[in-house]
């Protein structure tokens, strides 16, 4: 025999049940070895909650639709559960089955028939407790009624009541998709919002503050012509007083009676059912003309419904047995949001299936449901006969790409999620690791893969949330998950995408029961890249607000061993530094609090093994898709337990948590690479160009720009950005861009200390207007490269812009209209940086007001292309949330400008590379990589950046010498070469002050650009030798068939009487020929192990080498 705790009804209850009195959770044994004659052994997964189980607790003596419950008897209601064993021929071990048993761990239904046992039919894989909701008799209860009492028509007016409840939510989305006004009355506020903003809710108010006669004369002046009663007393009154003639009342229930033992309400509009000839008409769902009438419609639809994500179930748990009489009291006392069910046994075991893909919605924006409807017994190898993106065997979860595997599974004991491998692939689980002795703390020695606070884990936590009471305790432990093909996308964020084939996502569903506060984190592989992004989802479930202080969008513990750390530091004008170190015992880390992401450190941050080189070892990279303010941390505890933790700065989030709201992380992608640092990056260069960057212009050459910048500043009136342009078409130049200093009316923008705001062509340097300069510009010829004639061109010079909509000068007319808009801490001195404020686009009316300038201004002329610049970080906030408030406010913008304007070319900038990261990029294709033209610098700049970010996304242009950042001056041969490697190629000078010898360079510099760009854009980089490292840096870029390669090569200093090194070449086919400049003719597996050599003369010397496959 077996132990077995379950819910017995004790004594009859005075009023409402009391648990441990009237209700108590003994243990009774069970025989789980002998199976009934014809009947089944079943193990409990949920049972059902409901309300008329209080109608049930009654005197023997007392007639009703459903039987009494025998005292000292146990509580049986509808239950999922799965069987252990069975001696029915159509019922085998490991099937899912709904029936009506009772309420404990385990149960023997000895007659199929009489216990209504069904097997469990779910093509849509949903969430097993859907099936004792929605799908279940409450489900059955809310639709049939609706249908045969209700006769919804378009058009007319529904009053629900307990909307949030199991039946009342799903009466609400149903009756708005016949089209009618759905009113609802709840008792909470996170209740109502809910049901207005998740569901669909017309209108709803709380009882608890608003008398319902109040509400519906209110909400309804039109009058209810259906009234779906589940409360009674006060409620139907006021129904009552406003149905229309001929009006409907559903009689479902009425819970306010069941545990009324004074007075009953007395009801004061009961004459109206006469007057206006209502139909008042109860029911019990098992009546043949409901539930078995209506039931394959209401499975079909309603599960159809589900999949589709067009209604929502929201299900309210109580995890335990041990728990369930305080559960089942908690529905009578109005505690439950949603459907109630109690959780007795987390579902283990379920298989990997591919699902239609919805957008977040609901929830933490995930929509769970389990992945299947009848649980295998035992699982095998992972990926053995066939590997899968996504591997669930029993407590065990693996994410399979092409070339790496991460594995992770639930502690057996606490619940938590524990990281197990994050590497080369595995093709079996990966053994636990053993305990090991000693210490005081638990938690010490374990590897987690989303560490809260507080329970003895004592590194840096990936969540800490403040709670009413003040602790930042937290318990998280798995409860659910759901594997779906394709990818969810994340609300309000940047993200990377991908379509089922390319991308497989499994959500891990995560909750804290003393906090009732929800966390999924999704993972999403994309296995041809042997990338992941993870990100984290938040939401209060809970009655109190709490405020989330920090939230990992990644987090990983990598096993004892040695590892070193490389990261992108930097400065204004020295960006994206590559900066290698140990990683020692302690935290190491860093980020960024100035309110964008990338001048003083990346968001990245990559793990190696000591010996890694480009070409060679194991790395790891992290990436954050996010361009506010960021925290990477590498912690190394003193049991050598390697701890990564990436996402937002939590020094400013303090993000304020209310019930019933949620809080989605950015994503973090993650890479891992067996072949070296430069393996990492071209993963990371495919993943962003294919699956990150959203503009059109991804995958296509870029035009050869000039920037008036550099060679005019704000010197310049409308004739002389005509001349700079027609020299610009003289040159080859495809693309004129006029930048700072074309705006302003009342303040023009003649410097740098007013203007900003002032989006308006300033009338005294452009007399006709915006629109008449770029028509001018847009009619000069460009220039053949072959010819050099104007007139034989064919090609007309675009016209591109820059702006800065982000910010504002004290001097301008929108700040003397709007300085609540700008950003500000209380009374405090507001820091202006470069003459100029920032505005606060946390503000939705900020928000609307740049993409309304801005779509103006497009709008009004012909702008091929728009530099988006931000010149300063944020000083004064109002809050800590408010930074990324900004940001979120800030990819709003973003992403309805570059929606609304696709064939824009848009560029991003922040005083160069101080926003180079990847959220910009889903909505910018190239970013200015650094305000430092100086070619030698740019080669430490843009090599670095490479090692994240596709070459495609980089602008890079020629300046003029010497360099104002330096004093340097090099030819303009080896400032082009240097330039041609990023997707932008462009000039930053004024022809007109260039020798002539350089000018007459120019063309064939062009030229020779837009014979690269292709490969650049499309083709993979490899990185031969780093400057800084090597005084002959070289690259090398081939094309994706592997068919066409160009060799950059860089001498940045001669080193006197040394000879000249051979290059081995990466990335080409051993077995192929290839035709090296159109003359000499090398093997690939030449090229490869023995190279290649080149002379040079001189400092700044550089070639460019095209290489051909035969």
């Amino acid at each position: 025999m077996t132990a077995n705790k379950t819910l017995i009804y004790k004594k009859l209850p005075k009023g409402l049940p009391v648990p441990g009195q009237d209700l108590v959770v003994e243990s009774r044994e069970i025989d789980l070895e002998n199976v009934p004659e014809g009947g089944l052994i079943v193990e409990v997964l949920f049972s059902s909650f409901d309300p008329y189980l209080r109608g049930r607790m009654r005197d023997p003596s007392i007639k009703s639709y459903s039987p009494p419950f025998e005292t000292g008897s146990p509580i049986s209601n509808d239950s999922v559960s799965k069987i252990l064993k069975s001696d029915h021929p159509d019922f085998q071990p490991g099937d899912i089955i709904k029936a009506s048993v009772p309420i404990a761990e385990y149960a023997a239904i000895r007659n199929v028939a009489e216990q209504r046992v069904i097997k469990v039919q779910n093509p849509f894989n949903l969430d097993l407790a859907l099936l004792i909701g929605p799908l279940g008799m409450p489900g059955l209860t809310a639709y049939s009624s609706l249908h045969k009492i209700g006769k919804m028509a378009k058009g007319e007016t529904i009053f629900v009541s307990s909307a949030a409840g199991a039946v009342g939510q799903l009466v609400g989305q149903v009756a708005k998709r016949q089209g009618l006004t759905v009113i609802g009355s709840v008792g909470s506020d996170a209740k109502l919002d809910w049901i207005t903003r998740e569901l669909g809710f017309d209108a709803g108010f709380n009882y608890n503050k608003e008398a319902p006669a109040d509400a519906l004369k209110r909400l309804a002046p039109k009058g209810v012509d259906i009234y779906f009663e589940n409360v009674g007393g006060e409620h139907l009154d006021a129904a009552l007083a406003h149905m229309n003639n001929g009006g409907r009342i559903i009689a479902c229930g009425m819970i306010s009676q069941y545990n009324n033992i004074g007075e009953p309400y007395v009801l004061k509009n009961l004459t109206n059912i006469v007057a206006r000839r209502l139909t008042f008409q109860g029911f019990i769902v098992s009546d043949p003309e409901y539930g078995p009438a209506y039931y394959r419609e209401h499975q079909e639809k309603v599960q159809q419904w589900l999949a589709e994500g067009s209604i929502k179930a929201k299900i309210s748990y109580t995890d335990g047995i041990e728990n369930a009489a305080e559960g089942l009291v908690g529905i009578f006392e109005g505690k439950n949001f949603g459907k109630a069910v109690l959780r007795i046994k987390v579902v283990e075991s379920v298989k990997t299936v591919r699902l239609p893909l919805k957008k977040l919605a609901g929830d933490c924006g995930w929509p769970l449901r389990q992945t299947m409807s009848r649980l295998p017994t035992s699982g095998g190898p992972m990926g053995a006969s066939q590997r899968e993106a996504v591997v669930v065997n029993g407590r065990h979860f693996a994410l399979h790409g092409e070339n790496v595997s991460y594995c992770f599974h639930i502690d057996e004991d606490t619940g938590d999620v524990m990281s197990d491998h994050f590497g080369g692939p595995v093709t079996e689980p990966v053994d636990e690791p053993p305990a090991m002795g000693g210490g005081w703390s638990t938690q010490a020695h374990v590897r987690r893969e989303f560490p809260d606070q507080g329970r003895g884990d004592f590194g840096s936590p990936a969540v800490r949330i403040r709670h009413a009471t003040g602790h930042a305790v937290s318990a998280f432990k798995y409860v659910s998950h759901e594997v779906v093909a394709g990818k969810p996308e994340l609300p309000g964020l940047p993200a990377t995408f991908g379509s089922e084939d390319e991308v497989t996502s499994l959500v891990m569903r995560m909750v804290d029961s003393v906090s009732a506060i929800q966390v999924d984190l999704c993972y999403s592989i994309f296995a041809k890249h042997d990338a992941i992004a993870r990100s984290a989802a938040v939401k209060n479930m809970g009655s109190s607000e709490v405020i989330i202080e920090k939230l990992a969008s990644f987090s990983v513990d990598m096993p004892y061993d040695e590892y070193e750390m490389l990261q992108l530091r930097g400065e204004w004008v020295r960006e994206c530094t590559r900066t290698r170190r140990k990683v020692d015992y302690g935290t190491q880390g860093l980020g960024s609090s100035n309110g964008y992401s990338s001048h003083f450190h990346n968001p990245f941050v990559s793990l190696l093994s000591p010996s890694a080189t480009e070409s060679h070892g194991d790395v790891w990279g992290f990436s954050l898709v996010y361009t506010g303010s960021f925290s990477a941390e590498v912690e190394k505890s003193p049991q050598g337990v390697t701890r990564i933790l990436v996402g937002t700065n939590p020094n400013q989030l303090s993000w304020p948590l209310k019930p019933g709201e949620s809080l989605t992380s950015p994503e973090c992608v993650a890479v891992f690479a067996s072949a070296g640092i430069g393996d990492m990056s071209r993963k990371f260069h495919r993943l962003y160009r294919n699956n990150l960057v959203r503009s059109r212009f991804a995958h296509k050459t870029r035009p050869a720009l000039l920037n008036s910048w550099e060679g005019l500043f704000f010197n310049f009136d409308q004739d002389t950005i005509y001349k700079l342009a027609q020299d610009a078409a003289q040159l080859g130049v495809k693309l004129f861009v006029l930048d700072d200093g074309w705006f302003g009316v009342k303040y023009p923008r003649i410097n740098d200390q007013a203007g900003l705001g002032d989006w308006e062509a300033n009338p005294e340097r452009f007399p006709h207007g915006l629109k008449s300069i770029a028509d001018k510009v847009r009619r000069l010829k460009v220039a053949s490269s072959r010819t050099k004639a104007q007139n034989e061109s064919t090609t007309c010079l675009q016209f591109g812009l820059w702006i800065e909509p982000e910010m504002v000068n004290r001097n301008s007319s929108l700040y003397e209209q709007h300085p609540d808009w700008v950003l500000s801490a209380g009374d405090y001195p507001r820091t202006e940086a470069r003459n100029q404020l920032v505005l606060n686009l946390a503000l939705p009316e900020v928000q609307d007001f740049i993409i309304q300038t801005v779509a103006d201004i497009l709008d009004s002329a012909p702008i091929s292309y728009v530099k988006w610049d931000n010149n300063r970080g944020i000083h004064e906030s109002p809050s800590p949330s408010n930074y990324h408030a900004y940001i979120l406010g800030l990819y709003r913008v973003l992403g309805e400008l570059t929606t609304r304007f696709p064939d824009v070319l848009w560029e991003g900038c922040a005083s160069g590379g101080g926003r180079f990261d990847p959220g910009i990029l889903h909505y910018f294709p190239q970013s200015w990589t650094s305000d430092n033209t100086d070619a030698l610098d740019r080669l430490q700049i843009q090599f670095g950046t490479s090692v994240v970010y596709p070459p495609s996304s980089m602008g890079a242009h020629v300046g003029a010498v010497p360099y104002e950042t330096t004093g340097r001056s090099t030819p303009i041969r080896f400032r082009a070469h240097v330039a041609m490697m990023g997707g932008s190629f462009g000039l930053e000078l004024d022809p007109a002050h260039i020798p002539q010898e350089e000018r007459d360079e120019i063309p064939d510099l062009i030229a020779l650009a837009e014979r690269v760009n292709p490969i650049v854009i499309r083709g993979d980089l490899w990185r031969l030798r780093l400057p800084g490292e090597s005084h002959l840096p070289a690259a090398m870029f081939v094309s994706e068939d592997g068919s066409l390669a160009v060799l950059f090569l860089f001498q940045t200093h001669t080193v006197p009487t040394h000879s000249f090194p051979r290059l081995r070449l990466q990335g080409l086919d051993p077995g192929s020929a290839y035709r090296v400049d159109g003359e000499r003719f090398y093997s690939g597996a030449t090229l490869l192990n023995c190279g290649i050599a080149y002379s040079f003369r001189g400092d700044y010397d550089s070639k460019v080498v095209f290489l051909e496959r035969l």
